[in-house]
């Protein structure tokens, strides 16, 4: 159906289409026996008309499918085995200084901005000793 509206002295064509219609476009593209830009060229639609009613009236939903390339999923795997491994080396030195602190007196404290280690004293506060990096 269309329609025509005046506007100050120019005439514009809107055109209205049924459900109907718009489910039949949409069905076609779907089936695979046109694709969206030739449903826009034979029917005279705008691409943004087409793009809606599929959206609306589309039965298939868009799936995204990750791809992983072998290489990359090797080097995934090889990363991820590394990280385990240094977790268990930093539980393991954590648990160690620990320890040792208790036996020893000392609590070792981290700076992070320096990347200085200080070992200090339980009792008193005072700083042991320092690493720096």
């Amino acid at each position: 159906m269309e329609e025509k509206k005046q506007k100050k002295g120019k005439v514009r064509v809107v055109k209205k289409y049924g459900e109907a219609f718009k489910k039949h476009v949409v069905a076609e593209i779907e089936a695979g026996l046109m694709i969206q830009a030739e449903a826009v060229r034979e029917y005279g639609l705008t691409s943004q008309s087409v793009s809606e009613w599929v959206a609306k009236y589309g039965t298939r939903k868009t799936q995204y499918i990750e791809v992983i390339m072998k290489d990359q999923k090797d080097k995934i795997q090889k990363l991820e085995s590394e990280l385990a491994n240094a977790y268990l080396k930093l539980s393991y030195y954590d648990c160690l200084l620990s320890e040792m602190g208790k036996d020893y007196g000392f609590d070792v404290k981290k700076n992070s901005d320096t990347g200085e280690l200080e070992l200090v004293s339980t009792s008193t506060g005072e700083v042991l000793k320092k690493f720096v990096k």
